[in-house]
């Protein structure tokens, strides 16, 4: 089990070549929290100091349903 302080390591949010875009997939996440979105707000900010867009991929109906209910699925673009 992951929690949320393991995670922003796991992203890789370098702008190395043309892709200015990170899509981390999330089809394996089974739970997330408070502690969770904020890992995720705190990641898409430092993704946009760097010029960088976060777009999230493979998200449970759970996790998606708790960023639509956040309305963080507003800030934090979903790829389906």
């Amino acid at each position: 089990m992951e929690t949320g302080r393991h995670v922003p390591s796991k992203i890789n949010l370098s702008a190395n070549g043309c892709s200015c875009q990170s899509s981390p997939d999330l089809s394996q996440v089974t739970f997330c929290g408070a502690g969770g979105l904020g890992v995720l707000v705190g990641v898409q900010g430092r993704a946009r100091a760097r010029g960088i867009t976060l777009a999230l991929t493979g998200l449970p109906p759970r996790v998606a349903r708790l960023l639509h209910l956040t309305d963080l699925d507003r800030r934090l673009p979903i790829v389906v």
